[in-house]
């Protein structure tokens, strides 16, 4: 395991203990591009199937708690928040990506 792999399974595990996957299911990925790193959250929503058989409901659901949790744990670890990103295809489950960026300061 390199320096790199250790580090990005650290910053991992704080997104991982801030965002429970009760709601759908949650990924994480840390990403160095010319030694800047990048980390992301990707929380995934569910599709419902309405009563009439017919309308399809798309749900996405992130706690406020988790979220400032989120926040001040990565900027902790010397990132801060980026962008919150919503991009799918119809026939897909919802998905919301959150992008962290390491900044030196």
């Amino acid at each position: 395991m390199t320096q790199h792999d250790e580090y990005a399974d650290y910053i991992k595990s704080i997104m991982g203990a801030c965002i429970a996957k009760t709601e759908g299911n949650a990924e994480f990925e840390v990403t160095d591009i010319d030694d800047e790193y990048f980390a992301t959250v990707v929380i995934t929503g569910e599709k419902y199937q309405g009563k009439d058989g017919e309308t399809t409901y798309n749900s996405l659901r992130v706690f406020g708690h988790e979220m400032e949790d989120l926040m001040t744990e990565m900027k902790s670890a010397g990132f801060i928040f980026n962008s919150a990103r919503q991009f799918t295809r119809e026939n897909e489950a919802p998905a919301l990506d959150l992008l962290f960026v390491a900044r030196d300061e």
